[in-house]
């Protein structure tokens, strides 16, 4: 098994925003990027929610790693990872994910951490792989239930980030999306939302949701989650998920069910009141 602890040399002077931190590990015809940490302890796997990468859980890898093995990745098209077979369902992700930890060589049994759309995937990996599961900790996790067959209201929202990920493909292979990431970089916040809005006449959300989260990622990758606004794959990938979403749901409503492993679930502090009803149940 190949681990390390990142260094604070890692953080003070971070790789250049194209250049990854981590390992690129081929699976089949392309590669994934994987971070991984630590030395000891349990094995603790990250899950990003939908439009995140492994630079979202950076600043958990330096103070967990003395007490476990942590595991943090890019999803194929996401963060340094290279374009992977499409449709992007849980059901593939799940099984690019098996076979990533098997050729990282990173053991478990997993403490299996899951974010929002990341929760459909751990549920669904916890429900095919039961032996290599030692609890699930869900963060603010969306219900299969609400997605399988989507009502009105949503099914404008898949609609609309199907075509916000369609407008930013077209801005980056344009090479717009960089110069909106220049314009983010400068901390221009209201003019990069500005630009976006007036080049997709408001029709990309996707780019628009990228742009106000930067302030929550460890400073040493900022850099790097902005280039990411920058690449055609990382909009047609999330576009993928977003249409597949209802089917993604499907198979964990067919297939993942708890198991005797123990359940954590925490909620946003602000989470709807019908939402917090769901976390309860």
């Amino acid at each position: 098994m190949t681990s390390h602890l990142p260094s604070s040399d890692l953080f003070l002077n971070p790789p250049a925003p194209n250049r990854p931190p981590g390992r690129l590990i081929r699976i089949g015809g392309f590669r994934l990027h994987c971070v991984t940490a630590g030395a000891g302890g349990p094995a603790i796997l990250f899950e990003s929610g939908m439009p995140a990468s492994s630079v979202s859980w950076m600043h958990l890898l330096e103070p967990l790693a003395p007490a476990a093995r942590l595991f943090a990745y890019d999803r194929a098209g996401f963060g340094w990872s290279d374009p992977g077979p499409f449709p992007r369902t849980s059901g593939r992700i799940v099984q690019e994910m098996r076979q990533l930890l098997d050729a990282a060589g990173f053991p478990g049994p997993y403490i299996l951490v899951g974010h929002s759309f990341g929760v459909f995937n751990v549920r669904l990996f916890a429900a095919l792989y039961p032996e290599d599961v030692a609890g699930l900790l869900l963060l603010d996790p969306i219900h299969p239930e609400d997605w399988v067959e989507p009502g009105e209201e949503r099914g404008r929202q898949l609609a609309g980030g199907v075509s916000g990920c369609y407008h930013g493909a077209r801005l980056a292979r344009w090479g717009v999306a960089g110069l909106v990431e220049r314009i983010v970089g400068l901390g221009a916040f209201g003019l990069a939302r500005k630009v976006v809005n007036v080049l997709t006449r408001g029709g990309a959300p996707a780019l628009e949701s990228r742009i106000g989260p930067l302030g929550k990622i460890h400073p040493a990758f900022r850099a790097s989650a902005r280039k990411f606004l920058t690449y055609s794959r990382f909009y047609e990938a999330m576009g993928s998920q977003i249409a597949s979403l209802p089917y993604s749901a499907q198979e964990v409503l067919e297939t993942a069910v708890y198991g005797s492993y123990p359940v954590t679930l925490v909620s946003a502090s602000n989470a709807p009141p019908d939402q917090l009803r769901r976390h309860e149940q």
